[in-house]
């Protein structure tokens, strides 16, 4: 068992970036949500497509899936699909 080191509420913000698909997804956001403070900021990046250097696709990420996982941490959460 994995036992967390950082007190809740630890950080103001917090981000991940293209590394989702490397943990289990809701274990890890709502570790990290834990460590925010109330009203801190989180970003996360989703590349739809995980690409070798070959131009294999090696990961796919459901834009559906990623919505439905992000929209059960906030009522507000803001989407962009700027590529």
């Amino acid at each position: 068992m994995l036992v967390s080191l950082t007190p809740l509420g630890a950080f103001n913000s917090a981000h991940k970036i293209n590394v989702i698909h490397y943990v289990k997804k809701q274990k890890a956001l709502d570790e990290l949500l834990r460590t925010l403070k109330s009203g801190g900021y989180f970003f996360i990046q989703f590349n739809l497509d995980i690409v070798d250097i070959d131009g294999n696709i090696d990961y796919h990420h459901d834009e559906r899936d990623i919505r439905k996982l992000v929209s059960k941490y906030t009522k507000s959460a803001k989407y962009s699909n700027n590529y």
